[in-house]
């Protein structure tokens, strides 16, 4: 299925397992650039290596916990 992503830029938050690494996965596979962030850096460097694995995709990691506004700002 082509969903016209190649070089689309995506931030996949929470994206270390679950529901959002899936997200992730699927969006690497349609050509998409993808960013993910997770709060836990080890949770995050494993996803990061499965996704590039299956997808041959390079991707983007932030370590982020979205519950607290103190780890990150806007610009």
């Amino acid at each position: 299925m082509d969903l016209q992503l190649k070089d689309k830029e995506c931030l996949v938050q929470s994206a270390s397992k679950g529901i959002g690494k899936g997200l992730a996965l699927a969006l690497a596979a349609e050509g998409a650039k993808v960013t993910i962030s997770s709060s836990n850096q080890e949770n995050l460097d494993g996803a990061r290596a499965e996704i590039e694995k299956e997808t041959g995709a390079s991707v983007g990691t932030l370590v982020l916990d979205a519950s607290d506004t103190t780890s990150f700002s806007s610009t």
